[in-house]
């Protein structure tokens, strides 16, 4: 609060109510401008604004809300009860020029009621707009700080509330920093996954597209030649109206949908290559449409092994087809050129016929031939 001996910092003193008011009455007041140039100078504030009893803006700087009242303004309505209101938000209707300011629709909003002495009702009050990221993380913190401070006249007031944002603001370089950092380690990460990775906004536009893609589809497709094109431009083969449904029912549903070993033309000529393929749903910032994330998997070469495999596998059971049945054949041929040559040897002592020997001989020249015929089949 702002007591009756209390400076601004580099400005003028508020020695009274009546000075306050007098202020407020002056046309572009000195006071006031003075005020808002010190509390300005906090890092990340943006915006001040003074206002009165009535819950109408005094003084601002940014003059389209001089004059204007906002009555449903609880946080002023509880200031000029003489209480310290911090609040965080961007949905009432006094933020009218703060937006472009916020991108992610978070301010910090801290109202300091002034008093005149101790225990006196407020006749006026001071708020400031801060935006910092890390502050919100710290906010706790900062919170036990600002009701500590609250009681201090107006120069300590914004010393100390300067100390503390000037800290918050070098973590929040730190951290930025450790993010950057972060974020460039994912892209690297991605970059040179093997699996391609594609990135697909609401339109089915290429966003991102990284080099396991390129290193897939090869030159017909290099990053440089997809970034920003449709995807039925990209794979005019692959985008028919099926496939085409499917993006889009992700994209609306939010559900996830995948495919595995199928056939997919991934080159602008129409090759086809054997993929695993996955669609995930991105849900995009506040106010945002979703994206896809888009995985391929190429499985061609792993298919183009695993046949080159079985095909071995099949040779494999062949051969030991030819052995088993060889064996089989061997074992009673065997035996029969075994017989066959005891009787052509015993036939002249034994006196066999002619005719006979002639057929044994016979038996013997197509047995030798079948045993050969096995011998080559194993070689």
């Amino acid at each position: 609060t702002v007591g009756p001996s209390t400076r601004v910092p580099g400005g003028r003193a508020f020695a009274s109510q009546e000075q306050f008011e007098a202020s407020a009455l002056e046309a572009g007041s000195a006071h006031f401008a003075s005020l808002a140039g010190d509390l300005l100078r906090i890092p990340d504030a943006f915006r001040v604004k003074v206002w009165d009893p009535g819950s109408r803006i005094l003084y601002s700087d940014e003059p389209k809300l001089i004059g204007r009242s906002f009555p449903h303004n609880e946080e002023v309505a509880e200031a000029l009860e003489g209480d310290l209101e911090i609040e965080i938000g961007l949905s009432k209707d006094e933020h009218l020029y703060e937006l472009e300011h916020a991108p992610e629709h978070r301010l910090l909003e801290i109202y300091v009621p002034l008093v005149q002495g101790t225990g006196g009702k407020p006749y006026g009050v001071v708020e400031l707009y801060i935006y910092s990221p890390l502050f919100f993380a710290h906010m706790d913190e900062a919170q036990r700080h600002l009701w500590l401070i609250s009681g201090i006249g107006g120069g300590g007031m914004f010393l100390v509330l300067g100390g503390i944002f000037w800290a918050a603001w070098r973590k929040e370089r730190r951290l930025t920093r450790q993010l950057e950092s972060a974020r460039q380690l994912n892209e690297d990460i991605v970059e040179h996954l093997d699996t391609g990775v594609v990135v697909l906004d609401s339109r089915l536009t290429v966003l991102s597209w990284n080099k396991g893609m390129e290193r897939i589809c090869g030159d017909c497709l290099r990053r440089e030649r997809v970034m920003g094109r449709a995807f039925s431009e990209v794979f005019p083969q692959g985008a028919d109206d099926t496939f085409v449904s499917r993006l889009q029912e992700v994209l609306r549903t939010g559900a996830a949908y995948s495919c595995y070993a199928q056939p997919c033309p991934i080159c602008g000529a129409g090759k086809r290559k054997i993929v695993n393929m996955k669609l995930v749903p991105i849900k995009g910032d506040e106010g945002k449409p979703p994206m896809i994330l888009m995985t391929i998997e190429d499985l061609t070469e792993l298919r183009k092994l695993e046949a080159q495999v079985i095909h071995s596998e099949k040779l494999a059971t062949i051969g030991e087809m030819y052995a088993g049945l060889t064996h089989e054949i061997n074992n009673p041929l065997g035996i029969i050129l075994s017989k066959v040559k005891t009787l052509l040897a015993e036939g002249p002592a034994e006196g066999y016929q002619q005719s006979l020997m002639q057929d044994l001989q016979q038996i013997d020249r197509h047995s030798s031939r079948i045993a050969q015929i096995l011998r080559n089949l194993l070689t």
